[in-house]
């Protein structure tokens, strides 16, 4: 089966509720709290939602697919209308870290279950619908900061949280009609066996160096993007852009990235992922080296749109490296989609941190070009030693001997 309309608009429905990205420093701003307890609850929400993943590979099923996404998208929902009625802290922190697992929850599991319709569709050319993945998960996240936005300053926190909530709802109402993939468990039947013990079995679920290229690249990634997120508005303000000019340069990165995800297959021709991930991620290294040498409003914009088109062709390029780079024998489909989605947790937990220790001692300006070349060497590293790993591998595997005849 291939995916529909209705799959995309339940993909754009949860995505836009997760407009709390958003909402919870301005709300918790507004309530009056410190940039300390924002800090904090920011970072709580993140390691909730890697968290999350744990258990997707013992919950994950094509079989059961939809009635996981009824559960997260009817718990994020309820956690999200409730939030800005918990005037207490502990309990809206309860609330916060319930929506965070819920919001990780699904995005892996809509992940997982979308990898599993085009890998049994035929004729489908996975680098082009994981593109049209990529771009509607885009569109959604841009739709939830515009409107949460809108609706926090002209209706007030309670209704911007409804928002949220009633996205969840829309979600759910469309994944009620939806069927769940068919023709998958064959795929589920053949993953080779796990030792015993924990540590043993849990180092044998992931024991492919296809997927582990794909981590590599899929968080070093991240860490570029959370960079640049991060600190941009704070370069921006040190060398004299206001805010209205600050806002548009980061409208459009994000509408770049929206708009080039459906189409970035076309960019991409018959290159592997390690060709399109030295160009793209090489590209954002530049870029984020040269920003501190930028003052001019023109030349930011055009960094942005650069840096956003190098980010979305990588997206979708790791994405649809799920399907084309891991041996699906080795590593279970709810396995390398937990682990995918762990990579952008630990880049939105570690990037802040390495970025602000950085700036704290050599200033904002040092910080870009340090994390610039820093990032890209650890990318290069981590590239090289997978590449190893595959070589040795391969090798292995040619020096088996044939068995002798009859």
């Amino acid at each position: 089966m291939k995916p529909g309309l209705r799959d995309y608009a339940a993909l754009a429905a949860t995505t836009a509720s997760g407009g709390l990205g958003l909402l919870l420093p301005l709300y918790l701003t507004h309530q009056g709290h410190s940039v300390g307890l924002v800090g904090v609850l920011t970072a709580l929400g993140a390691v909730a939602s890697l968290l999350s993943r744990i258990p997707l590979p013992l919950l994950y099923r094509p079989s059961r697919s939809r009635q996981l996404l009824l559960l997260t998208s009817v718990g994020g929902m309820v956690s999200s209308a409730v939030l800005p009625f918990m005037p207490d802290l502990v309990f809206f922190t309860l609330a916060l870290l319930v929506n965070r697992v819920m919001g990780g929850l699904a995005t892996s599991i809509y992940l997982a279950r979308y990898l599993d319709m085009i890998g049994n569709a035929a004729g489908v050319e996975r680098r082009r619908v994981m593109g049209y993945y990529g771009g509607t998960q885009a569109a959604g996240y841009a739709a939830s900061s515009l409107f949460s936005g809108l609706l926090a300053d002209y209706a007030g926190f309670e209704v911007a949280f409804l928002f949220t909530a009633a996205a969840s709802g829309v979600a759910a109402a469309i994944l009620i009609t939806l069927p769940n993939p068919t023709g998958s468990q064959a795929r589920e039947t053949v993953v080779r066996p796990r030792p015993a013990g924990l540590f043993r079995g849990s180092l044998a679920a992931v024991d492919d160096p296809g997927l582990w290229g794909v981590l590599n690249v899929n968080t070093w990634n991240h860490f570029f993007h959370t960079i640049n997120g991060s600190f941009f508005p704070v370069l921006a303000t040190a060398v004299g852009l206001p805010p209205a000019q600050i806002g548009l340069i980061r409208a459009l990165y994000s509408g770049v990235n929206a708009v080039s995800r459906p189409v970035a297959w076309i960019f991409m021709g018959r290159l592997g992922l390690r060709q399109i991930a030295y160009v793209g991620i090489g590209l954002q290294a530049a870029l984020l080296f040269a920003m501190p040498f930028v003052r001019d409003v023109l030349v930011f914009i055009a960094i942005s749109a650069a840096f956003g088109l190098g980010r979305a062709v990588v997206v979708v390029a790791t994405s649809a490296g799920l399907a084309e780079e891991v041996d699906d024998t080795r590593v279970s489909r709810g396995m390398a989609t937990a682990t995918y989605s762990t990579s952008a947790d630990v880049s939105n937990i570690g990037a802040p941190l390495v970025g602000g220790l950085v700036a704290s001692l050599f200033g904002i300006a040092v910080m870009f070009p340090v994390t610039a070349v820093g990032f890209l060497a650890c990318f290069v590293a981590g590239d090289v030693a997978v590449a190893r790993w595959r070589a040795r591998r391969s090798s292995g595997i040619e020096q088996v001997p044939a068995p002798a005849p009859g």
